[in-house]
């Protein structure tokens, strides 16, 4: 069951269809930092589009969250690793 779900229009757009309004990335990084759980859907597809959604917000974030040495490496990994994936099942 999610906290709240969340229906992502063709032109980019989200709804949180919970409380009727239109919100930005950075409040669905807001909701998943208080512990909320969280569903995006496109609307026109039906398809279930969480992780890319919320990787674009986290990258639209910070312009420069992805200049150091350290986020470098990070991506690095998950490149070699073959695929986001399987970096994160050795993670878990």
């Amino acid at each position: 069951m999610f906290d709240i779900v969340i229906l992502k229009y063709p032109n980019r757009k989200l709804y949180n269809r919970t409380e009727s309004v239109y919100v930005t990335g950075s409040k669905l990084l807001e909701f998943v930092r208080a512990g909320k759980k969280i569903q995006v859907v496109e609307k026109v597809s039906g398809k279930v589009v969480t992780g890319p959604v919320l990787a674009q917000a986290l990258l639209d974030e910070g312009d420069n969250q992805f200049y150091s040495q350290e986020s470098v490496t990070v991506l690095e990994r998950i490149i070699r690793s073959g695929s986001f994936e399987e970096f994160s099942k050795k993670l878990l």
